[in-house]
């Protein structure tokens, strides 16, 4: 019913040295407004960060029996402070993820006027099984 994304993400030696140990990625497309500093951390150092979304959840449904499968669409997205340390992480965070389902989409929004972060948008789709 969830995607496995952080799991998948931490599993990435890649991903942990560019998003931190325990990687920042925070769920429901949101990340808090400073991302608070770990231990030895200034607050430079909270960047760059992902979040991830639920977009869509899909039944795979069949005429004879309830469905097996749901079909869940998530956006990606990747902040940072430049533009080639952005693609960096959204190159580790795409690969990771292709280990187990597949990019469908990829966008680059404009720099965001508050906080000044590149950003970069990708959307994977997972099919995961229902647990009886």
């Amino acid at each position: 019913m969830i995607p496995p994304i952080w799991e998948t993400l931490q599993a990435s030696a890649t991903v942990r040295s560019l998003l931190g140990a325990r990687p920042r990625v925070f769920k429901h497309g949101e990340a808090p407004q400073a991302p608070p500093p770990r231990a030895g951390q200034t607050q430079a150092d909270v960047r760059p960060y992902a979040t991830w979304l639920l977009i869509s959840g899909v039944p795979e449904n069949t005429l004879s029996e309830s469905p097996g499968i749901d079909r869940d669409s998530i956006q990606i997205d990747v902040y940072a402070k430049t533009e080639a340390e952005c693609e960096a992480v959204a190159r580790a965070v795409r690969d990771q993820l292709e280990t187990v389902t597949h990019m469908t989409a990829s966008r680059m929004p404009p720099q965001d006027p508050e906080t000044k972060l590149f950003r970069l948008s990708m959307d994977f789709d997972y099919w995961l099984d229902r647990e009886a």
